[in-house]
This record gives structure tokens, C-alpha cells and sequence, in this order.
């Protein structure tokens, strides 16, 4: 097969993936239940562009709708997640701003919130963020996952592995938690605890390249050169794999 038909396959198969995480997203028991009033449609037509990934046209139905109706606590949430995916922190937080003084109760806004303050380094903001998020929804595992983020950045070490235990503990499935727990283990130059989660890590998703870099460095830490050699091996073919598929 030649790189054109190739390329032409892996585009297709794209766009397929795509149309497919739109049909699930549509029938999700939240989506289900559309908006019947004006302001609610637009809000509904932008989380479609926002799954989509056509941020744009996604800010512009969440404009309209804010329009229609001033007091959208939605609308501001959802406008401050197409901010966010665009690496615009600060209007991402002036609309959680509005949602959470809208309406206080939204967890989820305290949140995502709290992610943007981590983008911006605002590290202390971010777990004050996290705190109330898991007041209102103390089973959130994303919540501990992302406050355990904000500690590690402090070097609060032991906090953040007590919020990733607790995170696991609520969800054992996220790779990320596991990845994220290994670091500090690492940081505390714990390393074969360090490699027990990225162990974990892998195993839940073979295909992730950052657990196997970090266990490689983790192996060269502990001399195992060619345990990390492999590792780091591993993690290059992943990458050049999914930079073919991009």
C-alpha cells in the first residue's frame, strides 16, 4: 500500500472516529434531554461543535446564548471549556467565575476551574478549587487526581499521594493517576514503588508512552540500564507510531 492510499485511509478512519464520539456524546442520558428554550439550543449546538473540536463556531452559540439569556450558568461553563481547550486560562476563568456566581453548587465549575489555575501556576488557587469541588461531590476521583497534581507541583509530596490513594480508590481504571502517583514516588526516590504504578499504568494502556519513559527513568535510577533502555525505546516507537496516525 502506497503512503497516499495510506494517508487517505488514516483520514477516513479519523473522520469515522469522530462521527462515532459525536453519536455516543449525543446519547448520553445528560445529552438526551436537550434544551427547549432559545438560549438553550445554542447551548446545545455549541457542545457539538465543542466535541467536535471546531472551538470557534462552539464560543460563538455559547456567545448567543449568553446574549439571550444573561443569567446562562451553563453557557458560561461550557463557553470556559472551549476557553480552556484553547489554552486561554484566563477568559476560561472569567467564565467559571460566572457560573460558580450563578450558580454555586456546580462542582464541576470548581473543577475546571481549578485546572486552569494549575495551567497558570496558581497552584494554592487551584487545590482551594479542589477542595470545594469535592465538598459538593466527595466521590469525584478526577477532583483528588487533579489535587494531588496541585500538592506534587508544591512538593507536597505526602498530600498528593493520600489524594491519588483516594483517587484510586475511587476509580482504578485512569492511567494517569497511576502515572501520576509514580512521579512523586520518584521525586521521593522511592523507585520501585515509582515502577509498581507505571507497572499498572501500562498495563491498563500498553500504548502509553509517557509510563514507559517514566519507568525508564526510573530503572535509570535504580542502574538498571537496560531495563530503561528498552523503556525508552518503547516510548519512541509509541510516539513515532502515533505521529504517523496523526
Amino acid at each position: 500500500m502506497n503512503k497516499g492510499n495510506l494517508r487517505i485511509i488514516l483520514a477516513a478512519l479519523a473522520v469515522v472516529a469522530g462521527l462515532m464520539k459525536l453519536f455516543i456524546y449525543l446519547n448520553t442520558p445528560e445529552q438526551m434531554e436537550f434544551h427547549t428554550t432559545e438560549a438553550g439550543e445554542y447551548v446545545d449546538s455549541g457542545n457539538v461543535y465543542l466535541q467536535m473540536g471546531h472551538y470557534d463556531q462552539a464560543i460563538e452559540d455559547y456567545d448567543q446564548a449568553i446574549r439571550l439569556e444573561p443569567n446562562n450558568a451553563v453557557g458560561y461553563y461550557d463557553r470556559g471549556l472551549a476557553y480552556l481547550d484553547l489554552g486561554q486560562d484566563e477568559r476560561a476563568i472569567e467564565d467559571y467565575d460566572q457560573a460558580i456566581r450563578l450558580d454555586p453548587n456546580n462542582a464541576d465549575a470548581y473543577e475546571h476551574r481549578g485546572v486552569a489555575y494549575i495551567e497558570l501556576e496558581q497552584y494554592k488557587r487551584a487545590i482551594e478549587d479542589y477542595d470545594q469541588a469535592i465538598h459538593l461531590h466527595p466521590n469525584d476521583h478526577e477532583a483528588y487526581n487533579n489535587r494531588g497534581a496541585a500538592y506534587a507541583k508544591l512538593k507536597q509530596y505526602e498530600r498528593a499521594i493520600q489524594d491519588y490513594d483516594q483517587a484510586v480508590s475511587l476509580d482504578p481504571k485512569p492511567t494517569d493517576t497511576y502515572d501520576n502517583r509514580g512521579n512523586v514516588y520518584v521525586a521521593l526516590k522511592q523507585y520501585q514503588r515509582a515502577i509498581q504504578d507505571y507497572d499498572q499504568a501500562i498495563s491498563l494502556d500498553p500504548n502509553d508512552a509517557d509510563s514507559y519513559r517514566h519507568r525508564g527513568m526510573a530503572y535509570k535510577k535504580l542502574k538498571q540500564n537496560d531495563r530503561a533502555r528498552q523503556d525508552f525505546d518503547r516510548a519512541k516507537q509509541l510516539e513515532k507510531t502515533a505521529d504517523t496516525l496523526r
